[in-house]
């Protein structure tokens, strides 16, 4: 079985939860089948082929072609009396369709995974020449995070700004999406989006994967609390600032001697204001896995976005207690972690944490068979291979 794997940035190095899960994804994929990796650069992502572990790089001979993806208020003014969507737009280059029309014409290719619905763009220019299966491996619901920044924005030009890109992001994705073969949700909740919105093509729910799980819960560090992710994803950003404005002044209360840890790619400098002797900004780590075990409990406070948090996943792998929004738990058994939805909620799920050991230790051991169970590579594996050979 070939396989053309197109994504939207290089998966290597490890920068944040897309690449984690893209990761996942090809050490799924590769299990059974040949494939070649075709990837967009941009300025925010370079290709450097150093950063792709030997054993991956020698399956897959990546190739990368640069794209200019910076937002331009000329380019975006041109969309504006078309029926083009500025987001998905930027995605497009001749020179990246010209490679892959290249790499089909040299290589018989059983399927072609697209990764994400930006990349779709190319959908209408393949589907021609292409006589196999296109699908689309869509991480998350793209229309429906730009309907979170809009209905989350309180500037009224921005509000209304990202109202209009949303609409045309939705019109095309779903257009696009109609014109594959078969979609690879990450979630249930977004498979259920997408039929809901009229999507009849097949539509598999493959998860990621996560290789290796503690075999016992860890001692978690007393009066501790960490957040941990990608800052240029919105969603967290929020995140960090409801825990600094909202969480921490009352949690302090009850407990004195708490901490909140910042860690994660992308953080802004301006976040060096907020340290003091309960707040820790951290940045980016070197050993993501390192920082889970040794900074207490993980407090995930996501109110916006789809997909499955990759973070909150590794996390409980390694039997680290939970408290996060239904959101954020999207794709995960809830019962994994506690659940909270707002203010006062986060502050009692996280206060009964510290507080009550046995609830502690139990929500420990729920975690790793949940992950055990639901998101093992061999699980992921299985469930891809069927649905190529069913596509």
């Amino acid at each position: 079985m070939n396989v053309l794997y197109i994504t939207n940035k290089p998966i290597y190095p490890i920068v944040d939860g897309g690449c984690f899960a893209m990761d996942s994804f090809l050490r799924s994929l590769i299990r059974f089948a040949k494939v070649k990796n075709l990837t967009v650069e941009t300025h925010k992502h370079p290709f450097n082929l150093q950063f792709f572990p030997v054993e991956i790089a020698t399956n897959i001979n990546p190739s990368s072609c640069f794209i200019h993806t910076k937002t331009n208020i000329f380019s975006f003014l041109k969309t504006i009396f078309t029926k083009q969507s500025y987001n998905v737009s930027r995605f497009y280059s001749e020179v990246f369709l010209t490679k892959i029309k290249h790499e089909i014409q040299q290589n018989s290719f059983d399927y072609i995974i697209i990764e994400s619905a930006y990349l779709l763009v190319y959908i209408d220019a393949l589907k021609p020449i292409f006589k196999g299966e296109i699908i689309l491996r869509a991480p998350n619901v793209e229309y429906k995070i730009w309907e979170d920044y809009t209905r989350f924005s309180s500037s009224f030009f921005k509000r209304n700004m990202f109202r209009y890109l949303t609409s045309k992001l939705k019109r095309f994705e779903l257009n696009a999406i109609a014109k594959t073969n078969q979609v690879f949700a990450i979630t249930e909740n977004d498979k259920m989006q997408f039929q809901t919105d009229g999507i009849q093509v097949p539509i598999t729910v493959i998860p990621f994967g996560i290789e290796q799980n503690a075999a016992v819960p860890p001692k978690i560090k007393p009066n501790k609390i960490f957040f941990l992710g990608a800052y240029n994803w919105k969603p967290n950003l929020d995140a960090a600032l409801f825990l600094i404005h909202e969480i921490v002044p009352e949690l302090i209360k009850i407990h004195p001697k708490l901490e909140l840890h910042l860690a994660g790619t992308y953080m802004p400098e301006s976040f060096r204001r907020f340290a003091s002797k309960h707040i820790i900004i951290h940045g980016k780590v070197e050993s993501s896995s390192e920082f889970v075990l040794n900074h207490g409990i993980l407090v995930a406070p996501i109110f916006s976005g789809s997909g499955v948090r990759i973070k909150i996943v590794e996390a409980l792998s390694q039997g680290i207690p939970v408290v996060a929004s239904t959101i954020a738990m999207q794709g995960i058994d809830e019962t994994s972690a506690l659940i909270a939805d707002n203010k006062n909620e986060f502050i009692q799920q996280i206060s009964q944490l510290i507080n009550n050991k046995e609830i502690k230790e139990n929500l420990q051991l729920k975690a790793i068979t949940t992950i055990q169970e639901k998101f093992s590579m061999e699980t992921i594996a299985l469930t891809l291979k069927k649905s190529l050979h069913g596509a």
